[in-house]
């Protein structure tokens, strides 16, 4: 995790357990809070699995603690449409979705530019 122009760029790999998403959480909001209102977020989650149900409450109350401070983008790249799936339900869920894109990066060649495109200037994946 590190601070980008556009706000805060993560990568995650494999099994998310419910300890390594509590410690995320921690270690996310001290840094999306020396970030501008608007900034917004780039997760490369390609080689992530998707979240066990105890981890998954964690991203909705994630989100909704975000959706609570910030009006940025954010942009989550996954590499299965099973991932997709379930981050664009729990950012429904938690009310994230106006601002939130997950994009398959198995589907979409330029991922990446895509993804920046989103985050920086609301340019929607969902509606390419």
């Amino acid at each position: 995790m590190k601070k980008e122009d556009y706000g805060v760029w993560i990568r995650f790999d494999g099994y998310i357990s419910l300890p390594e998403m509590t410690q995320f959480c921690e270690e996310y909001k001290k840094l999306r809070g020396q970030c501008a209102k608007t900034s917004g977020t780039l997760s490369d989650l390609r080689d992530a699995k998707p979240f066990p149900q105890d981890v998954q409450s964690f991203v909705v109350e994630l989100e909704e603690w975000a959706n609570s401070r910030f009006s940025g983008r954010d942009a989550l790249v996954v590499a299965s449409t099973v991932m997709a799936v379930q981050l664009k339900r729990l950012a429904k869920e938690s009310g994230r979705y106006e601002f939130q894109r997950a994009i398959d990066a198995s589907k979409v060649e330029n991922w990446e530019q895509v993804a920046r495109d989103w985050v920086v200037d609301g340019v929607d994946p969902d509606k390419a």
